[in-house]
């Protein structure tokens, strides 16, 4: 045994690729704070890469470099589904725009 077993739930791609919808929508809401305009000794924000929602929030010397991915995320990029969530999440949005409602994910 590798140690990496897989266990397959029925509908949880989906399920899943519709919470990182509901993230990506939830993080378009939030104020994003642009660190570089923060005063000296202030925390440093950092937001996930692919859905935007804050990762961490570190001293302003920090050492080690920030987590650039929320465990959301990543575990659907080591199921493999992330690319297919990115994709079907912005054609959802783009869809959702150009009809110009908020339509629910799960619809």
């Amino acid at each position: 045994m590798t140690g990496k077993t897989k266990v397959v739930y029925s509908g949880s791609r989906q399920k899943a690729i519709e919470q990182f919808g509901r993230r990506r929508r939830l993080a378009a809401n939030i104020k994003k704070v642009d660190n570089s305009t923060l005063h000296a000794g202030s925390p440093m924000y950092f937001y996930c890469r692919h859905c935007g929602l804050p990762t961490e929030m570190l001293p302003e010397d920090y050492v080690f470099p920030p987590i650039t991915e929320c465990s959301q995320c990543r575990g659907l990029r080591n199921e493999g589904w992330l690319e297919e969530a990115v994709r079907m999440v912005g054609e959802w949005l783009e869809l959702s725009a150009r009809s110009g409602s908020a339509r629910q994910l799960s619809e």
